[in-house]
């Protein structure tokens, strides 16, 4: 440059008087008018480039490419390279080190890697973690995707600091013995065992990690080991805070961890976790008391120094911490579970701490005692609008749906006598969880009569109730439980209540509870509750039908109106034929007697005769077996699946039977096979698990879990009949006939292209139905629109029908026959099949959608 400026200053050098190592041609190119030389920030590395460049020969530099050359191979040693993958497999997580830090890291060294194959990432990311449940869960999830992978990481980085921050304790590196987690909760200490225990408080070294200082620490019980008791929740003091300008601005939280949209921090003011539990606002807080601040907000004055040590504070630091969990549920009023799961000297100080409270209350009450205020009520009330809609007379359950994990689940029972928390196994297993993850526990559950049940385990998953923006989400020690015919999904009882501060209505069929931005309100279903009801006394078995002269009034609630269950799969009960009008066996094929149908005892001989005749006429309307069905033209109908393009498919993890069960699904495959109901299939997108349901006559009945692929279909929403309008329409008929379809979904062809959608898998092989399977989310509505149009001529007139329970009444004895027929023959036509052993002909009254 100084030769150039001297050039500029029209000093004429020969290129070896100057010095330059530029030739004359570039020294001789005159500057522009009203050139300012601009400043030019020096190389800043080892040297001084000012000196490589006078060190170079003159008149050797030409053009800059020449001068660029130079300049690289002078210093080639300085020159930065792309790290590869392999320097990621250096990158180990340490052993105390959290996972926000590492991933800090992690993702620093990715962004300094050239071009490379986000599998080989992935699987170097996974190689370096500590063994614990999100190396194990990444594995499982197979991701193809470095972006997926840290957003995975994010979240268990989320969940690491919320645990804490609920003052559990994190064991960095390894997984706690006897569990798949990283967590593990800090238990109870005993009194005799304060001194003992010191070092699991993090006094004997080993850290914890700390959320707010991005850093390691002894203990995360904030920066103090105790805290000035508060009369106002953390949202009220901080908004105080604002108002007298004493807030300061927090911590930045990690940009890896996955936000939570339900709770919100108006310190951070972002979604990672609720004001009331924000641990930097609580030392922020109690730093302002200890220097003189916010004395209007303190039960009482602060007299000890940071460094001493308050036993009742700290015994009831420790008392807020997480509890192993080791308890059960129970099905109907429960006794038993995590209330329970304690000592009996423990639980007897507890009642002498309740009688002494219960004491204080009769003798004297002033004001609230300041331990147990912690968080503001608002005012919940009820009134007679709440009850606006709701039958009072059948004294309902409080049922009701809710999130539970990351599914909503329906027939939810809320119990106020209940101890425990109880979700079924069958649930649990639709939730996609494993059940090697389930936390075991000997103690049995005990419902009324003392009547025990053993559970599978317990398990914590995350509840949400309500609707935005009035919504809760609390976490629950869920104890599963597998019963045979429990009519619900779960059970939420007096520990859901407390942490909810739920408060509940049986008269309304309401649950209150408050919430951040009001009371949250959750309405019963009283439809489900009934339908729940009818379950467990006889399921469809509901109606009386009987043949009167004069129409009586016959009227159910209209909440008992059939509608698809979200984690029913075959609810079909094998039903028993009501006695109460009597019947007898009459053989339809001489040559083979055991082939009978029932008819009406109390016939006359000659409308008898009429009618046995006709029977034996049409004996080929029935069906003995799945291989007599021929099945209804695919050109009259077909079952079609309509997919949401948006659901992803899903195929199901497998689950493993006892030598019972799977004897009994073998034996299931092999006849459905030999009726031609399914085929073997291969790579199919959709794929589900058989499940087994004890029948009353103790013999296994095969279904599938078609949960999955019920979710990504739309309802069909054709109208099913109205039951009590079914019943209303047989009145003033002297004789009835009540039939039933031999496996009336099966004789419907699924749609050939939506086939393999229905696959299932069994230790046999995959299979998927040729017919339409019960369990699908539509298969009622596409039967009840085939038999409103087979038997459109009838149905009013001289029959009624609801799916595939069908009735052919006659308002004369006589005229029976010639009704009847003329049902036989649109089945014969249409080629629907009758089960023989569910059908009663000629009778004056019976039970509709019963058999």
């Amino acid at each position: 440059m100084d030769a150039l400026v001297r050039r500029y200053g029209h000093n004429e050098l020969s290129d070896d008087e100057s010095g330059s190592p530029f030739t004359n041609g570039v020294l001789r190119i005159p500057f522009p008018e009203r050139f300012k030389m601009p400043h030019i920030e020096l190389f800043k590395k080892d040297t001084d480039p000012k000196e490589h460049v006078r060190r170079l020969p003159a008149a050797s530099i030409s053009s800059f490419g020449e001068l660029s050359k130079a300049f690289s191979r002078q210093f080639f040693g300085n020159v930065h390279r792309k790290k590869s993958v392999a320097h990621l497999s250096q990158l180990k997580q340490g052993k105390d080190e959290s996972l926000k830090r590492y991933l800090g890291r992690f993702g620093q060294e990715v962004s300094e890697i050239g071009s490379a194959n986000d599998e080989a990432i992935i699987a170097t990311f996974i190689n370096n973690l500590q063994n614990g449940q999100l190396s194990f869960d990444l594995r499982r999830a197979r991701l193809t995707s470095y972006a997926d992978m840290m957003d995975m990481a994010g979240g268990y980085a989320l969940a690491e600091e919320e645990e804490i921050a609920t003052g559990g304790y994190f064991v960095h590196g390894g997984r706690p013995e006897g569990s798949r987690t990283k967590y593990q909760t800090k238990a109870p200490e005993a009194k005799g065992d304060k001194q003992k225990n010191k070092a699991r408080d993090g006094r004997d070294g080993r850290q914890v990690y700390d959320p707010n200082t991005d850093q390691p620490r002894q203990r995360f019980q904030g920066r103090y080991t105790n805290y000035t008791p508060l009369k106002k929740d953390q949202d009220e003091i901080l908004a105080i805070l604002k108002e007298k300008n004493m807030s300061k601005e927090p911590t930045k939280q990690s940009t890896y961890a996955r936000r939570d949209t339900t709770k919100y921090c108006r310190f951070h003011k972002e979604n990672r976790h609720e004001t009331s539990k924000c641990f930097q606002l609580r030392d922020h807080i109690e730093t302002l008391i200890r220097v003189g601040h916010l004395k209007d907000i303190v039960f009482k004055k602060v007299d000890k120094a940071d460094g001493q040590k308050d036993s009742r504070q700290d015994g009831r630091a420790r008392k807020l911490s997480p509890k192993k969990v080791e308890d059960e549920g129970a099905i109907n009023t429960i006794f038993g579970g995590p209330a329970t799961g304690k000592s009996n000297r423990e639980m007897t100080q507890e009642i002498r701490e309740a009688m002494e409270a219960r004491r204080d209350l009769d003798v004297n009450f002033i004001e609230p005692d300041p331990k147990r205020i912690k968080e503001g009520w608002d005012l919940i009330i009820f009134t007679e609008a709440d009850s606006h809609g709701v039958d009072v007379r059948p004294n309902d359950a409080l049922v009701i749906s809710a999130w539970i994990g990351h599914r909503e689940v329906y027939r939810i029972l809320i119990d106020n006598g209940s101890s425990a928390d109880i979700l079924g196994a069958e649930v649990y297993d639709q939730l996609r969880l494993d059940r090697k993850d389930l936390q075991p526990f000997p103690t049995p559950l005990r419902g009324f009569g003392g009547v025990e049940v053993r559970s599978l385990g317990t398990v914590k998953l995350p509840v949400k109730i309500g609707k935005a923006p009035c919504q809760k989400t609390v976490l629950l020690d869920f104890v599963v439980v597998d019963t045979e015919n429990w009519p619900y999904n779960a059970l939420l009882g007096r520990p859901f209540l407390n942490k909810a501060k739920a408060v509940t209505a049986t008269y309304a069929l309401m649950m209150k509870f408050p919430t951040e931005y009001g009371v949250g309100v959750v309405k019963g279903s009283q439809e489900m509750a009934r339908r729940v009801n009818l379950s467990v006394f006889k399921d469809r078995e509901v109606y009386q039908v009987y043949a009167v002269t004069a129409k009586q009034e016959v009227r159910e609630p209209e909440e008992l109106v059939e509608v698809p269950r979200e984690f029913e799969l075959d609810p079909r009960e094998e039903p028993e034929v009501r006695k109460d009008e009597p019947t007898e066996e009459v053989a339809l094929d001489p040559e083979d007697p055991s082939r009978t149908v029932k008819v009406g005892a109390s016939l006359n001989v000659h409308v008898k005769t009429q009618l046995v005749t006709l029977l034996r006429d049409y004996k080929d309307v029935f069906a003995w077996s799945h291989e007599d069905m021929l099945g209804v033209d695919p050109r009259v109908i077909s079952h079609y699946l309509s997919i949401n393009p948006e659901f992803r498919q899903v195929v199901q993890k497998r689950r493993l039977f006892n030598l019972e069960r799977s004897i009994a699904i073998k034996k299931e495959v092999e006849k459905l096979l030999s009726a031609g109901s399914i085929r073997e299939v291969k790579y199919p997108e959709w794929v589900a698990n058989v499940v087994l349901v004890k029948k009353k006559n103790k013999q296994w009945r095969m279904c599938v879990d078609f949960t999955d692929l019920n979710k990504a279909c739309p309802k069909d929403s054709f109208p099913l009949p109205r039951i009590d309008q079914l019943v209303d329409a047989t009145a003033g008929h002297e004789l009835l006939s009540f039939m039933d379809a031999y496996s009336g979904y099966n004789q419907i062809r699924m749609n050939r292209a939506d086939e393999e959608k229905t696959s299932f898998t069994t230790d046999q092989g995959l299979y998927c139905y040729k017919v339409m399977p019960f369990g699908l989310k539509n298969a009622g509505a596409t039967y009840q629109r085939l038999v409103n149009r087979i038997f459109a001529r009838q149905i009013g007139r001289n029959m009624e029908v609801y799916v595939d329970d069908m009735l052919t009444k006659s308002t004369t004895v006589e005229k029976h026959s010639e009704d009847l027929k003329e049902t036989f023959d649109v089945l014969r036509k249409y080629k629907m099949k009758l089960n023989p052993s569910k059908c009663v002909f000629g009778v004056p009254s019976g039970r509709f959608l019963g058999f």
